[in-house]
């Protein structure tokens, strides 16, 4: 039987707010980690899921019975995101230690590690083919690494951002890539080229998560400000706005058919929006503590979620029973001018209420009386006398004056320490700027002793100086002869040594 308006359930947790008896139903839940869980994601082929927390670990669970995870230690620090590749068989982890290490999906445990970033790394992610791997860092930016030539991995460096780089991802055709900032914007980078394509600043506090739709034609940001926003990537227009959480929104996830956007906050709840409607579909109060990851799998029937509660919760969507799989567009070539669909996100949905039900805030409106009562209420109940009412009123206006006085101070105070960190806050830029610039001086380095290396003399010379060293011969006079020999060096033999 369908119902309408809000409803709610005690037992499982859920607030609806749309027309349905589908509800999202939790299946299956995992624990294991000691900390935090920062991210959660499905393999492609919905085998595992993969996570990564607090504790320095990361796992990968399986959905047949009795199987214990595989766990993948190395890192030195927080995991703080974790990807599949397309194929599910490389998975890549980036840790608060500023390495990413690519892991073989096997319980032998085997990675490759790039040392890349001068800060910690906040997000990973494959492009389509699996070819390329974006990262985000605290160094303010981002780079593309070639996953199959792992004698040229680095492919290029997005600096631009004036802040940590929170979030990263390649568009559905690889084309463009956006990313989400503490410095309160969300960007575009071509991905040839890798130059600034475009920026978005309508934020008022830190982008904790960037998501295209599946067709490609849109952005979502997450923030600190407590709000979602989608964006043509077109026009460069904002199509749809959410005042969403109660406090920082920390991550999303679109359903694959772009009707819903699933969202995780600082308040513990998880949201599913209707992207169609415009409005809050349901609201999910099953984690304990703030939630910090969500995550939809590629068929769309199943999500993930992980937060500060240290669990791993499994969901069965139901709701994409209502969705007609066949009628999914393909991905729009963003680079084309061919007509394309934002999935029913129009700036119509723009400005429509998104209210969410409140427990707590429905029971204190209805005993809410009228202003003038309530003040009365608050200043004459208890007192029989004007002298003590007279005397009452003198104290509450000294207590006042202490606390202006107060403030004033707290707020001189907020200055001094604002000005402080602020200079704190520039030395660490200066760090920074220093580090990767001695980072740059070492990849230089490398490729001179890497050409050096490849130089068929110095070749010629290391031979000859393995050889005398196995013969137990003299070394020294040796290698000096051969060059004598072959090159006609004219220095003298001392210097060899």
């Amino acid at each position: 039987m369908e119902r309408s308006g809000i409803f709610r359930d005690e037992a499982k947790g859920i607030i609806r707010n749309i027309s349905t008896g589908n509800d999202p139903q939790l299946v299956r839940s995992f624990r294991g980690h000691t900390g935090a869980i920062n991210t959660a994601t499905f393999d492609p082929k919905m085998r595992q899921i993969a996570t990564g927390g607090d504790d320095g670990l990361a796992y990968v669970w399986s959905f047949k019975p009795n199987q214990r995870p595989f766990k993948f230690v190395g890192h030195k620090g927080a995991v703080l995101d974790v990807q599949f590749s397309p194929d599910g068989e490389t998975i890549a982890t980036a840790g608060y230690d500023r390495q990413i290490r690519l892991w073989k999906n096997s319980v032998q445990n085997k990675c490759k590690v790039i040392k890349c970033h001068a800060g910690a790394i906040r997000s990973v992610h494959f492009s389509k083919d699996g070819n390329l791997l974006l990262s985000a860092s605290d160094d303010k930016t981002l780079k593309i690494w070639n996953t199959k030539q792992w004698d040229k991995k680095f492919v290029a460096s997005m600096p631009g951002h004036k802040n940590w780089v929170k979030s990263g991802q390649f568009a559905p055709d690889n084309r463009i890539i956006a990313s989400g900032s503490d410095d309160k914007t969300v960007k575009l980078w071509d991905v040839d080229t890798s130059k600034l394509v475009h920026t978005y600043d309508d934020h008022t506090n830190g982008v904790n998560s960037v998501r295209f739709t599946p067709d490609g034609t849109c952005v979502a940001s997450a923030s600190k400000d407590s709000s979602i926003k989608i964006f043509d990537v077109r026009s460069h227009k904002l199509i749809q706005h959410y005042d969403a959480h109660q406090s920082d929104v920390n991550s999303i996830s679109f359903h694959p058919s772009g009707y819903y956007l699933a969202s995780a906050g600082k308040d513990s709840k998880l949201k599913i929006w209707d992207l169609r409607k415009g409005n809050l579909a349901w609201t999910l109060y099953s984690h304990k503590a703030q939630a910090r990851s969500i995550d939809f799998n590629l068929g769309g029937d199943y999500f993930v979620s992980g937060g500060d509660d240290n669990v791993v919760m499994v969901w069965k969507t139901n709701f994409d029973e209502d969705i007609d799989v066949e009628s999914i567009k393909p991905i729009a070539q963003i680079g084309q001018d061919n007509e394309y669909s934002t999935g029913g996100l129009t700036t119509q949905t723009l400005f429509k209420s998104n209210k969410v039900y409140n427990p707590q805030s429905a029971e204190k409106n209805k005993n809410k009386g009228s202003p003038s009562k309530v003040k009365q209420q608050v200043f004459t109940d208890g007192f029989e006398d004007k002298e003590n009412l007279e005397q009452t009123f003198g104290n509450q206006q000294e207590q006042q004056q202490l606390t202006q006085e107060q403030r004033l101070q707290q707020e001189k105070l907020s200055e001094i320490l604002s000005g402080s960190l602020e200079k704190i806050v520039n030395q660490l830029d200066l760090v920074s700027h220093q580090i990767v610039k001695l980072d740059d001086r070492l990849s230089k380095n490398e490729n001179s002793v890497k050409q050096l290396f490849e130089n068929e003399k110095v070749q010629d010379i290391v031979e000859r100086f393995e050889k005398q060293e196995n013969n137990n011969q003299p070394i020294q006079q040796s290698v000096w002869e051969g060059l004598q020999e072959q090159q006609g060096l004219g220095v003298a033999p001392g210097f060899i040594c």
